[in-house]
């Protein structure tokens, strides 16, 4: 198949799913769907310690600064991600426990960083709908956008840094290292959104959005990037 084809089958696959799909900000018993959904993604990679409860949440999501986000399809809970937007005032957040010795100094060089993490898809939406991980991705792509990040940065599994690579150009900063409640090492990624912005969207421009979107996703949390 002629590659400019395969990509405009892809671009158009995926926005067409984008066109089913509902992001939004959990609480209550939609963020007990989500820690569920947690648990049973995590279980299936075996990355949870015996006896993590069912409801699997942590302290970080009780920080000030993060948000969990649910990713709907057809109004059926599919995926989820959580955000944290942390710069020196406000530095709370598993890559700063993780990762002390890279992200403290980014920080306190003025920089304003946006991090992805509890990325969890479900298996029979995953079954149903092979690209959703591109949307429960996109979630942080747009918290970028939204908030003026000077970086995103990504804790992942070492097997799961090829798609960060491939999809936005991310750089491994680190090896893999202990991370909070998991039993499997994550290494941290960085990318420089503005550098990467113009490329990503012109092979994927289902990862475009608009201010609309952004704010009605995200409400005015942003307001010190965004002016």
């Amino acid at each position: 198949m002629d590659e400019k084809v395969e990509k405009g089958s892809f671009s158009q696959s995926l926005s067409s799913l984008l066109d089913r799909v509902v992001c939004r900000a959990v609480h209550g018993a939609d963020f007990d769907a989500v820690c569920r959904l947690r648990y049973d993604a995590y279980r299936r990679e075996d990355s949870l310690p015996e006896g993590t409860p069912r409801l699997f949440s942590d302290r970080y999501d009780l920080s000030p600064n993060t948000t969990s986000y649910g990713v709907f399809v057809d109004g059926t809970l599919a995926g989820s991600l959580r955000v944290h937007v942390f710069d020196r005032d406000h530095p709370e957040s598993p890559a700063t426990t993780t990762f002390p010795d890279i992200i403290l100094p980014m920080m306190e060089g003025g920089a304003l960083l946006v991090d992805g993490t509890r990325f969890v898809v479900d298996a029979e939406a995953a079954r149903r709908h092979p690209n959703i991980a591109y949307a429960v991705a996109r979630i942080a792509w747009m918290a970028g956008h939204h908030y003026r990040a000077d970086w995103i940065v990504t804790t992942c599994r070492p097997e799961h840094q090829a798609f960060y690579r491939r999809v936005f150009g991310h750089e491994v900063v680190t090896p893999p290292r202990s991370y909070p409640g998991l039993t499997k090492p994550q290494g941290l990624l960085k990318l420089d959104q503005r550098r990467r912005t113009q490329p990503v969207h012109a092979r994927y421009p289902f990862f475009a959005s608009t201010e609309a979107e952004r704010q009605g996703l995200f409400g005015g949390l942003g307001a010190r990037r965004t002016a």
